[in-house]
């Protein structure tokens, strides 16, 4: 029996080859978290590819998260779910918070 829960960290170039690769190694796993915060090249087609495979099962719990902003509108797009953005760009909103509320 599969797990319930898997969490997947990409690394490295992401193409349609791994899209395939993964979706095979997490099938039958009811709840997914893939993070691309460590994937320095995410082929947008692979992208489509993980979603369109990932998603086919409607009770499957998938969250994508550490995508580039543009990455994570092509999700959205697509009908993803997309998590909170990369911890460097989080961080960076929140001093740009706290500088403008110091003022």
């Amino acid at each position: 029996m599969p797990p319930t829960t898997v969490v997947v960290e990409a690394k490295g170039r992401f193409d349609a080859a791994a899209a395939h690769a993964l979706a095979a190694f997490v099938r039958g796993v009811p709840e997914i978290t893939v993070d691309f915060a460590h994937a320095p090249g995410v082929d947008p087609r692979a992208l489509a590819i993980l979603v369109r495979e990932l998603t086919e099962d409607r009770h499957r719990a998938v969250r994508i998260v550490g995508l580039a902003r543009h990455e994570e509108r092509l999700l959205r797009y697509l009908g993803a779910p997309v998590a909170a953005p990369r911890a460097a760009d989080a961080e960076s909103a929140i001093g740009a918070v706290a500088g403008s509320a110091a003022q």
